[in-house]
Protein backbone atom coordinates (compact mmCIF):
# COMPACT_ATOMS: atom_id res chain seq x y z
CA UNK A 1 0.00 0.00 0.00
CA UNK A 2 1.00 3.39 -1.13
CA UNK A 3 1.47 6.16 1.69
CA UNK A 4 -1.04 8.20 -0.20
CA UNK A 5 -3.32 5.54 -0.11
CA UNK A 6 -2.47 4.68 3.15
CA UNK A 7 -3.49 8.73 3.95
CA UNK A 8 -5.96 8.70 2.03
CA UNK A 9 -7.62 5.40 4.19
CA UNK A 10 -7.53 7.05 7.28
CA UNK A 11 -8.96 10.01 6.16
CA UNK A 12 -12.59 8.54 5.21
CA UNK A 13 -12.19 6.30 8.52
CA UNK A 14 -11.84 9.62 10.37
CA UNK A 15 -14.59 11.22 8.34
CA UNK A 16 -16.72 8.19 8.96
CA UNK A 17 -15.88 8.30 12.82
CA UNK A 18 -17.44 12.13 12.72
CA UNK A 19 -20.27 11.18 11.04
CA UNK A 20 -21.07 8.65 13.97
CA UNK A 21 -20.11 10.78 16.74
CA UNK A 22 -22.60 13.60 15.32
CA UNK A 23 -25.33 11.05 14.90
CA UNK A 24 -25.12 9.76 18.95
CA UNK A 25 -24.99 13.55 19.74
CA UNK A 26 -27.98 14.04 17.79
CA UNK A 27 -29.70 12.18 20.17
CA UNK A 28 -29.14 14.32 22.90
CA UNK A 29 -30.44 16.96 20.58
CA UNK A 30 -33.81 14.57 20.45
CA UNK A 31 -33.82 14.14 24.00
CA UNK A 32 -33.40 18.00 24.79
CA UNK A 33 -36.42 18.56 22.41
CA UNK A 34 -38.79 16.95 24.24
CA UNK A 35 -37.35 18.30 27.47
CA UNK A 36 -36.80 21.90 26.70
CA UNK A 37 -37.75 24.88 28.92
CA UNK A 38 -36.72 28.61 28.44
CA UNK A 39 -34.06 28.12 30.23
CA UNK A 40 -32.64 25.59 26.79
CA UNK A 41 -33.90 27.89 24.24
CA UNK A 42 -31.39 30.30 22.89
CA UNK A 43 -31.73 33.75 20.45
CA UNK A 44 -29.95 33.48 17.75
CA UNK A 45 -29.84 36.64 15.23
CA UNK A 46 -31.55 36.08 12.46
CA UNK A 47 -29.23 37.52 9.73
CA UNK A 48 -26.97 34.94 10.96
CA UNK A 49 -28.87 32.13 9.97
CA UNK A 50 -29.53 33.46 6.39
CA UNK A 51 -26.08 34.44 5.86
CA UNK A 52 -22.90 32.89 7.59
CA UNK A 53 -19.33 33.86 8.17
CA UNK A 54 -16.58 32.15 6.21
CA UNK A 55 -16.41 28.42 7.62
CA UNK A 56 -11.96 29.03 7.38
CA UNK A 57 -9.89 31.42 7.84
CA UNK A 58 -10.34 34.16 4.89
CA UNK A 59 -7.42 36.81 4.28
CA UNK A 60 -10.66 38.91 2.54
CA UNK A 61 -11.24 42.16 4.35
CA UNK A 62 -14.87 42.07 2.84
CA UNK A 63 -17.31 39.53 2.35
CA UNK A 64 -20.66 39.78 0.93
CA UNK A 65 -23.60 36.97 1.25
CA UNK A 66 -27.09 37.73 -0.15
CA UNK A 67 -30.27 35.70 1.11
CA UNK A 68 -34.02 35.74 -0.09
CA UNK A 69 -36.21 35.44 2.80
CA UNK A 70 -39.74 35.85 0.72
CA UNK A 71 -41.22 36.59 -2.04
CA UNK A 72 -39.55 39.64 -3.94
CA UNK A 73 -37.64 40.30 -0.48
CA UNK A 74 -34.00 39.73 0.34
CA UNK A 75 -30.90 40.40 2.86
CA UNK A 76 -27.62 41.35 1.93
CA UNK A 77 -24.56 41.43 4.91
CA UNK A 78 -21.72 42.64 4.35
CA UNK A 79 -18.96 42.20 6.96
CA UNK A 80 -16.33 44.27 6.70
CA UNK A 81 -12.89 43.39 8.84
CA UNK A 82 -11.78 46.66 10.66
CA UNK A 83 -8.53 46.16 11.92
CA UNK A 84 -5.19 46.06 10.16
CA UNK A 85 -4.12 41.75 11.36
CA UNK A 86 -7.20 40.91 12.53
CA UNK A 87 -9.23 38.85 9.97
CA UNK A 88 -13.52 38.63 10.22
CA UNK A 89 -14.85 35.92 12.17
CA UNK A 90 -14.67 32.08 11.26
CA UNK A 91 -15.44 28.68 11.71
CA UNK A 92 -16.44 28.17 15.52
CA UNK A 93 -16.42 32.04 16.45
CA UNK A 94 -19.94 32.21 15.24
CA UNK A 95 -20.77 29.85 18.54
CA UNK A 96 -19.16 32.63 20.57
CA UNK A 97 -21.38 35.17 18.72
CA UNK A 98 -24.93 33.16 18.90
CA UNK A 99 -24.40 33.03 22.65
CA UNK A 100 -23.44 36.95 23.19
CA UNK A 101 -26.37 38.05 21.21
CA UNK A 102 -28.48 35.58 22.96
CA UNK A 103 -27.43 36.88 26.21
CA UNK A 104 -27.61 40.62 25.32
CA UNK A 105 -31.12 39.53 23.75
CA UNK A 106 -32.86 37.96 27.30
CA UNK A 107 -31.17 40.69 29.62
CA UNK A 108 -32.39 43.29 27.19
CA UNK A 109 -28.68 45.07 27.48
CA UNK A 110 -26.44 45.54 24.78
CA UNK A 111 -23.87 44.97 27.43
CA UNK A 112 -22.61 41.16 28.48
CA UNK A 113 -20.33 41.29 31.15
CA UNK A 114 -17.01 39.11 29.86
CA UNK A 115 -17.14 37.46 33.73
CA UNK A 116 -20.03 35.23 32.68
CA UNK A 117 -17.95 34.17 29.87
CA UNK A 118 -17.01 31.24 31.84
CA UNK A 119 -20.69 30.19 31.51
CA UNK A 120 -19.97 30.53 27.64
CA UNK A 121 -17.88 27.43 28.14
CA UNK A 122 -19.73 25.66 30.48
CA UNK A 123 -22.97 26.20 28.01
CA UNK A 124 -21.31 24.73 25.07
CA UNK A 125 -19.82 21.65 26.91
CA UNK A 126 -16.24 22.52 26.61
CA UNK A 127 -13.95 22.42 29.30
CA UNK A 128 -12.66 25.77 31.05
CA UNK A 129 -8.82 24.48 29.82
CA UNK A 130 -6.06 26.46 28.55
CA UNK A 131 -6.73 26.09 24.82
CA UNK A 132 -9.69 26.41 25.11
CA UNK A 133 -9.54 29.93 26.96
CA UNK A 134 -7.19 30.82 24.00
CA UNK A 135 -9.67 30.16 21.49
CA UNK A 136 -12.40 32.02 23.32
CA UNK A 137 -9.58 35.03 23.19
CA UNK A 138 -8.96 34.89 19.45
CA UNK A 139 -12.41 34.74 18.45
CA UNK A 140 -13.46 37.36 20.96
CA UNK A 141 -10.97 39.91 19.28
CA UNK A 142 -12.39 38.69 15.52
CA UNK A 143 -15.73 39.55 16.99
CA UNK A 144 -14.85 42.87 18.31
CA UNK A 145 -13.08 43.93 15.33
CA UNK A 146 -15.67 43.20 12.48
CA UNK A 147 -18.54 45.52 11.06
CA UNK A 148 -21.34 44.83 9.39
CA UNK A 149 -23.76 46.66 6.80
CA UNK A 150 -27.25 45.01 6.56
CA UNK A 151 -29.14 46.00 3.83
CA UNK A 152 -33.20 44.46 3.38
CA UNK A 153 -35.14 45.05 0.40
CA UNK A 154 -38.47 43.97 -1.18
CA UNK A 155 -39.90 44.23 -4.85
CA UNK A 156 -41.30 47.63 -3.66
CA UNK A 157 -37.67 49.37 -2.73
CA UNK A 158 -36.37 51.87 -4.79
CA UNK A 159 -33.81 53.05 -1.90
CA UNK A 160 -32.35 51.55 0.65
CA UNK A 161 -30.48 53.03 3.34
CA UNK A 162 -26.38 51.47 4.41
CA UNK A 163 -25.04 51.83 7.64
CA UNK A 164 -21.81 50.38 8.30
CA UNK A 165 -22.13 49.16 11.97
CA UNK A 166 -19.28 47.49 14.36
CA UNK A 167 -20.80 44.77 15.87
CA UNK A 168 -18.90 46.01 18.85
CA UNK A 169 -19.36 49.39 19.96
CA UNK A 170 -16.49 48.64 22.96
CA UNK A 171 -15.12 45.82 23.94
CA UNK A 172 -12.69 44.90 26.83
CA UNK A 173 -10.99 41.46 28.56
CA UNK A 174 -9.79 41.61 32.28
CA UNK A 175 -6.52 41.50 33.03
CA UNK A 176 -6.14 37.72 33.57
CA UNK A 177 -7.65 37.00 30.98
CA UNK A 178 -5.16 39.36 28.45
CA UNK A 179 -2.75 37.38 30.44
CA UNK A 180 -1.23 33.87 28.70
CA UNK A 181 -3.33 31.54 31.44
CA UNK A 182 -0.60 29.28 33.53
CA UNK A 183 -1.18 25.35 33.02
CA UNK A 184 -2.49 24.83 36.56
CA UNK A 185 -5.74 27.93 35.39
CA UNK A 186 -8.35 26.16 34.90
CA UNK A 187 -11.07 28.46 34.83
CA UNK A 188 -11.58 31.46 32.71
CA UNK A 189 -11.71 33.87 35.05
CA UNK A 190 -11.44 33.34 39.21
CA UNK A 191 -14.47 33.76 41.42
CA UNK A 192 -15.00 36.68 43.60
CA UNK A 193 -14.63 40.59 43.25
CA UNK A 194 -12.01 40.40 40.70
CA UNK A 195 -14.85 38.98 38.20
CA UNK A 196 -15.50 42.90 38.17
CA UNK A 197 -12.64 43.86 37.44
CA UNK A 198 -12.51 46.75 34.90
CA UNK A 199 -9.92 47.60 31.78
CA UNK A 200 -6.84 49.85 31.99
CA UNK A 201 -9.63 52.20 30.38
CA UNK A 202 -12.11 52.14 33.16
CA UNK A 203 -14.63 50.41 30.57
CA UNK A 204 -16.21 47.46 32.25
CA UNK A 205 -14.99 44.34 31.11
CA UNK A 206 -17.62 42.76 28.48
CA UNK A 207 -18.75 42.93 25.21
CA UNK A 208 -20.69 45.67 24.31
CA UNK A 209 -23.41 45.37 20.97
CA UNK A 210 -23.29 48.59 18.71
CA UNK A 211 -26.74 50.01 19.55
CA UNK A 212 -27.75 49.60 16.14
CA UNK A 213 -26.55 46.08 15.47
CA UNK A 214 -28.94 45.42 19.54
CA UNK A 215 -31.78 46.86 17.73
CA UNK A 216 -31.37 44.25 14.48
CA UNK A 217 -30.87 41.57 16.79
CA UNK A 218 -33.58 42.58 19.34
CA UNK A 219 -36.14 43.02 16.20
CA UNK A 220 -35.21 39.84 14.07
CA UNK A 221 -34.28 37.17 15.75
CA UNK A 222 -35.15 33.24 16.27
CA UNK A 223 -34.88 30.98 18.54
CA UNK A 224 -32.78 27.26 18.46
CA UNK A 225 -32.06 24.58 21.33
CA UNK A 226 -28.49 25.23 23.43
CA UNK A 227 -27.58 21.67 23.08
CA UNK A 228 -28.23 22.05 19.37
CA UNK A 229 -25.19 24.50 19.11
CA UNK A 230 -23.16 22.67 21.97
CA UNK A 231 -23.57 19.29 19.59
CA UNK A 232 -22.74 21.15 16.33
CA UNK A 233 -19.89 24.12 17.83
CA UNK A 234 -17.02 22.22 16.01
CA UNK A 235 -19.10 21.54 12.46
CA UNK A 236 -19.84 25.41 11.60
CA UNK A 237 -21.04 24.69 8.55
CA UNK A 238 -23.42 21.49 9.91
CA UNK A 239 -24.32 24.29 12.77
CA UNK A 240 -25.10 26.65 9.82
CA UNK A 241 -27.14 24.09 7.72
CA UNK A 242 -29.40 22.77 10.76
CA UNK A 243 -30.12 26.53 11.97
CA UNK A 244 -31.13 27.42 8.27
CA UNK A 245 -33.16 24.05 8.05
CA UNK A 246 -34.69 25.05 10.89
CA UNK A 247 -35.70 28.33 10.08
CA UNK A 248 -36.73 27.59 6.65
CA UNK A 249 -39.25 24.51 7.67
CA UNK A 250 -40.94 26.67 10.06
CA UNK A 251 -41.41 29.59 7.82
CA UNK A 252 -42.64 27.26 4.79
CA UNK A 253 -45.92 27.56 3.37
CA UNK A 254 -45.60 25.39 0.89
CA UNK A 255 -42.79 22.78 -0.29
CA UNK A 256 -40.05 24.50 -2.58
CA UNK A 257 -36.94 23.90 -4.53
CA UNK A 258 -33.72 26.20 -3.44
CA UNK A 259 -31.60 26.43 -6.28
CA UNK A 260 -27.90 25.43 -5.12
CA UNK A 261 -26.06 29.11 -6.68
CA UNK A 262 -28.65 30.78 -4.58
CA UNK A 263 -28.24 28.35 -1.24
CA UNK A 264 -24.08 29.05 -2.22
CA UNK A 265 -24.76 33.28 -2.81
CA UNK A 266 -25.62 33.10 1.05
CA UNK A 267 -23.67 30.73 2.71
CA UNK A 268 -20.71 28.81 0.81
CA UNK A 269 -19.11 31.31 -1.80
CA UNK A 270 -15.73 30.22 -0.22
CA UNK A 271 -16.04 26.34 -0.85
CA UNK A 272 -14.80 25.78 -4.56
CA UNK A 273 -16.41 23.01 -4.74
CA UNK A 274 -19.67 22.91 -6.28
CA UNK A 275 -21.24 19.72 -5.50
CA UNK A 276 -19.91 19.70 -1.61
CA UNK A 277 -22.71 21.84 -0.80
CA UNK A 278 -25.23 19.47 -1.38
CA UNK A 279 -23.49 16.78 0.39
CA UNK A 280 -22.84 18.49 3.10
CA UNK A 281 -26.36 19.66 3.57
CA UNK A 282 -27.38 16.17 2.87
CA UNK A 283 -25.32 15.18 6.16
CA UNK A 284 -27.00 17.91 7.87
CA UNK A 285 -30.78 16.94 7.06
CA UNK A 286 -30.15 13.05 7.69
CA UNK A 287 -28.03 13.64 11.04
CA UNK A 288 -30.72 16.59 11.89
CA UNK A 289 -33.65 13.93 11.50
CA UNK A 290 -32.40 11.80 14.05
CA UNK A 291 -33.64 14.65 16.12
CA UNK A 292 -36.47 15.90 14.59
CA UNK A 293 -37.95 12.88 12.07
CA UNK A 294 -40.47 15.24 10.83
CA UNK A 295 -37.84 17.52 8.57
CA UNK A 296 -39.36 17.64 5.22
CA UNK A 297 -36.48 18.24 3.36
CA UNK A 298 -34.19 16.57 0.98
CA UNK A 299 -30.94 17.72 -1.03
CA UNK A 300 -31.62 16.96 -4.92
CA UNK A 301 -29.44 17.39 -7.81
CA UNK A 302 -30.55 21.24 -8.60
CA UNK A 303 -31.24 22.43 -5.58
CA UNK A 304 -32.79 22.26 -1.61
CA UNK A 305 -36.10 20.92 -1.57
CA UNK A 306 -37.79 21.72 1.59
CA UNK A 307 -41.71 22.36 2.79
CA UNK A 308 -43.10 22.21 6.01
CA UNK A 309 -42.68 19.43 8.83
CA UNK A 310 -44.37 16.15 8.51
CA UNK A 311 -47.61 16.85 11.07
CA UNK A 312 -46.93 20.23 12.02
CA UNK A 313 -44.30 19.14 14.49
CA UNK A 314 -41.61 22.25 14.36
CA UNK A 315 -38.34 21.93 15.31
CA UNK A 316 -39.20 23.93 18.41
CA UNK A 317 -42.28 21.93 19.45
CA UNK A 318 -45.17 23.34 22.05
CA UNK A 319 -46.42 21.54 25.48
CA UNK A 320 -48.91 19.55 23.43
CA UNK A 321 -47.02 18.17 20.97
CA UNK A 322 -44.46 16.99 23.60
CA UNK A 323 -47.16 15.87 25.70
CA UNK A 324 -48.48 13.71 22.64
CA UNK A 325 -44.91 12.48 22.05
CA UNK A 326 -44.28 11.36 25.16
CA UNK A 327 -47.31 9.51 25.82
Amino acid sequence: MTKNASALRNYSIEKSAGRGNLALRMVEVKEARYEASTMELMLIAQIMVFCGLPYRRNTDRRIVRKARTGKGSTVTVTFQAMVDGVDIPFGSDRTLLHWVTHHALVTRSPFVPLSSASQFLRDMGMSTSGQNIQRVKEAFRRIASVAIVVQRDDDKSVNTQQIIMPIARSAALPKRLRKKPAPEQISLLPDGPDEREESPFDEPAGFRLDDAVFREFSQFHVPTLRKLLEVTRESPQIQDYMMFLQWRSFSAREESLIPWAQMREQMCQDDSNPYRMRARFQEAIEALRIAWPALNATAETKGLRIGPPSRGEQFLIDGAQRKRALS
